[in-house]
């Protein structure tokens, strides 16, 4: 995958996709980041219909959201698509994404209304994904309902 670097704080941050030691693009990868609240970026993707389904979609996808997390420091990231579009949702969950919503009838297209899912992840979440060796666990509150009781 082709990276480029730019320090936008705003707007949408786009990264080639290519096959090794090709010159031609197969895809794109980026992020949105909305001018009220940087720290949280949306994605989205394509990928030419040629190179779908051969792994490069993950690869690229995972990679932008460690470049995310790492270089850019957000705390959220999330992605949207079509409820149809089942090879997108099973790429969110692949690199860690979680089912959030869906919202019934709120994207036309095709001259249609169609119901749309979005997913999510957390800094933290996928810092203890990828790296769980370094996350600390988070203390849960004792409650005494929740206590063993001796017998």
């Amino acid at each position: 995958m082709a990276v480029g670097s730019r320090a936008e704080n705003s707007g949408w941050i786009m990264f080639a996709v290519q096959r090794q030691n090709e010159p031609s693009i197969i895809g794109e990868v980026g992020f949105f980041l909305p001018q009220e609240g940087p720290t949280t970026g949306d994605l989205g993707w394509w990928l030419n219909s040629d190179h779908q389904g051969q792994g490069y979609g993950a690869e690229a996808v995972e990679a932008l959201v460690d470049w995310c997390f790492k270089v850019r420091g957000l705390h959220r990231l999330t992605a949207h698509c079509l409820a149809s579009n089942t090879a997108s949702e099973r790429l969110m969950a692949r690199v860690g994404l979680r089912l959030v919503t869906r919202s019934v009838g709120s994207r036309w297209s095709a001259g249609a209304w169609h119901d749309e899912v979005g997913y999510a992840l957390l800094k933290d979440d996928w810092q203890a994904r990828s790296h769980p060796e370094a996350v600390k666990p988070r203390p849960m509150p004792a409650q005494d309902h929740e206590r063993p009781q001796d017998m």
